[in-house]
């Protein structure tokens, strides 16, 4: 994923890891961070704590959604979704 413009993050490069159950799109997929970024909603290990990865997930969410959410996320951060219990 390319940084957002006009943000931080803008010209880099960032790797992300998709993992999907068996029981996907019915169960969220995890995304971490494989590459290291400085963001108040990635922890260390690269996890990411965005709503519709969280409590919001959706089984007509398409990747192309979680994308999107991660992009949004980069360019405006939810410092108050910062709350350990909802990187789950």
């Amino acid at each position: 994923m390319l940084g957002p413009p006009e943000t931080p993050y803008e010209g880099g490069i960032f790797f992300l890891d998709m993992y999907f159950s068996e029981d996907y799109p019915w169960m969220k997929p995890k995304v971490q961070f494989s590459t290291a970024v400085y963001h108040p909603n990635v922890n260390s290990r690269g996890e990411v704590c965005l709503d519709l990865l969280t409590n919001n997930w959706r089984p007509d969410f398409t990747i192309s959604s979680v994308l999107l959410g991660l992009y949004s996320l980069m360019a405006d951060p939810s410092p108050e979704d910062f709350e350990p219990g909802n990187r789950k």
